[in-house]
């Protein structure tokens, strides 16, 4: 599913002055958002000059929930939470200029790793790490997910085959694809109903800690033997080519966090 751009809170009184700020109106959704995209969007006319946006120009839009720091005295220590599970990535988010405050990581509104304010376009680079609550949708609340089980994949303890449920940003062209791993971010942030729905198909998975991610997520689990399978080797093994048992969309209701499959 598209991802259109992140969710502001703007009173009528200002619906005017956010918009000179490349902010859109969602007919559906019935709210304003920041989109990502588009390189006109990050820019903004303000008298005869035209100057990149700066998060700290539509700060006072975004959601408390989606801020750490908003009582900071300086705007060093604040910015856009962000949720950063693996730890490849947190050693990139480090690269960037991610700041961390206890095990809360954030987009500084002053990137003092890049020597400069941050700006809209530094969302689209980080926009797998924004909370999915912060974020608008093409289509509204129902995320329309394509989807595979495959079967025979084998257990990396006991070596017996399991079924493994696949989702993907776009169906692939071709079924006999090997893993470019271009889906493999998709479960990390996926809820707890996403491992209960896999379940319902006859895929074992479990929502649960691991050595290698400090918080919960949906993760394979054989159901031979109950060993943790990583997803990354799910998803990214190059050699792997399994067959298609079922493919199919499936619907995510986000508000309400119910998944079906679509007939």
């Amino acid at each position: 599913m598209n991802i259109l751009g992140i969710r502001l809170n703007v009173g009528f009184d200002e619906n005017e002055l956010v918009k000179q700020y490349g902010a859109r109106w969602s007919k559906e959704q019935k709210t304003w958002y920041l989109p990502f995209g588009l390189d006109k969007d990050y820019c903004t006319k303000l008298g005869n000059k035209y100057y990149e946006i700066q998060l700290l120009d539509v700060r006072r839009w975004f959601s408390a929930e989606a801020l750490e720091g908003t009582g900071a005295s300086s705007i060093e220590r604040s910015g856009i939470k962000l949720n950063i599970i693996r730890q490849s990535d947190k050693h990139n988010a480090k690269q960037l200029g991610i700041r961390r405050k206890a095990d809360q990581r954030y987009l500084p509104f002053y990137n003092t790793k890049l020597r400069r304010a941050s700006v809209i376009r530094d969302l689209e680079y980080i926009i797998d790490w924004i909370p999915k609550e912060q974020l608008i949708y093409e289509g509204g609340k129902t995320e329309r997910i394509f989807m595979e089980v495959r079967s025979g994949y084998p257990c990396f303890k006991c070596k017996k085959p399991m079924d493994i449920l696949q989702p993907f940003p776009k169906p692939p062209k071709n079924l006999e694809h090997t893993y470019p791993g271009e889906y493999c971010d998709n479960t990390w942030d996926k809820p707890k109903s996403y491992a209960e729905f896999a379940e319902r198909l006859g895929v074992h998975m479990d929502y649960r800690k691991t050595s290698m991610v400090d918080r919960p997520y949906a993760i394979h689990v054989c159901p031979h033997c109950g060993c943790v399978q990583g997803d990354y080797f799910i998803f990214e093994d190059k050699d792997c080519r399994l067959p298609v048992k079922i493919a199919f969309f499936a619907q995510h209701n986000v508000e309400n966090d119910i998944w079906t499959i679509e007939e």
